[in-house]
């Protein structure tokens, strides 16, 4: 895992406790998860109010007592963003065109970022993560969004942050589908059969690591994903997992590959495309910091110990995810439309390897956030 120290992400964002300016505060607020804080259409008003004030003044921040210029946030297509090269420099990283205007790349002694120009998907220590926004070209310079630094890259690069108050003691699985619901079909292969075979492998991965699981579902019963995101929030599970397979139809059988999914920030759209989501907070928005380091935990063990082809972190209003009142992933394993993956999923040895995985992912989540 990644870690960056937390006086660089200071000088990033100006969150040194008690030394903030009105600008840095605003900057630094809970995330939209955090219901604590005021609601998110509000503190986006303040915090355009504090920036404009602070720009228009042309006042410095104060910062770990030096002082610095104010962030140069830009709005492009109706979203802040920050320069990249800026953003390299506070964290005392290097910065790189891999292809000008094209591919850039961000490193220092234990980070290594990876941006497109023109795309969401991004990559951190090799594996891939989706932003909400695309990094932009402006006035020769790539930007990133505002919202991508401190509610996706933040999370994973100083996972320190975001430490829980509960011990993580109690993880609830949701084998995908089941009874009248066959999920996926490939000839007579159901996926609610296979997401259930592997719920019980990863159970007892978890198991052996001394954790406690909630089976949502043990049999080829039908249960509403309302009501299996209620049943783990009753129980008081610490974590949600939901395990599925993927399709991408018998017209595409090439596509491969694994991927895992968190909860849509607020405002933002999800990666498979659709409307921005609203900015109404639900359940799930709760814990966004930690889904998406959940997820990404789960998606690198998963890329990293099966060799697969790697589909990223992506962002999805699954109900599942949106109803989970403790941080939640959902899990795409494999693709029941590849011949090949088809053939994986059905070997128990490959089943084993696939709950070791995702139980590792589980276990490096629980490690960094001292659970």
């Amino acid at each position: 895992m990644l870690h960056i120290p937390a006086a660089a992400w200071a000088r990033l964002l100006h969150c040194s406790p008690g030394q903030n300016s009105p600008i840095d505060d605003a900057l630094c607020a809970p995330e939209p998860g955090d219901w604590r804080s005021p609601s998110f259409g509000v503190r986006r008003v303040v915090l355009a109010v504090l920036l404009g004030i602070g720009l228009l003044l042309g006042s410095a921040i104060v910062s770990d007592g030096a002082t610095v210029a104010p962030e140069r946030v830009v709005r492009i297509a109706g979203h802040e963003y920050l320069s990249l090269r800026e953003f390299a420099a506070r964290w005392q990283m290097n910065m790189r065109w891999v292809r000008q205007d094209e591919e850039l790349q961000l490193t220092n002694g234990t980070a290594k970022l990876w941006f497109k120009v023109n795309s969401q998907k991004a990559e951190v220590d090799d594996i891939s993560v989706f932003l909400s926004f695309p990094v932009v070209l402006k006035a020769g310079e790539a930007h990133i969004a505002l919202r991508d630094a401190r509610d996706v890259l933040m999370p994973l690069l100083s996972p320190a942050r975001y430490k829980p108050t509960e011990k993580i003691r109690t993880v609830a699985l949701f084998a995908g589908h089941g009874g009248k619901d066959n999920g996926y079909q490939v000839g007579p292969e159901f996926e609610k059969r296979h997401t259930l075979l592997l719920a019980r492998e990863v159970r007892k991965k978890l198991i052996e690591r001394g954790l406690k699981v909630i089976m949502i579902r043990d049999d080829d019963r039908y249960v509403q994903v309302e009501d299996g995101a209620d049943a783990g929030n009753r129980r008081r599970a610490d974590l949600h997992v939901s395990l599925h397979y993927n399709s991408a139809g018998p017209k595409n059988p090439e596509v491969q590959g694994g991927e895992t999914y968190c909860y849509t920030l607020p405002g933002t759209p999800s990666t498979n495309g659709g409307s921005a989501r609203n900015n109404r907070l639900e359940p799930g928005d709760r814990n966004s910091s930690r889904n998406i380091l959940l997820a990404y935990e789960i998606q690198k063990a998963m890329v990293r110990q099966l060799g697969s082809n790697d589909r990223g972190v992506r962002h999805a209003q699954f109900v599942v995810l949106k109803l989970a009142e403790k941080p939640a992933a959902l899990v795409e394993a494999a693709f029941m439309s590849n011949p090949e993956e088809m053939r994986r999923i059905k070997d128990p040895v490959h089943r084993q390897r696939t709950a070791r995985a995702i139980a590792d992912g589980i276990m490096s989540y629980k490690r960094l956030v001292g659970g």
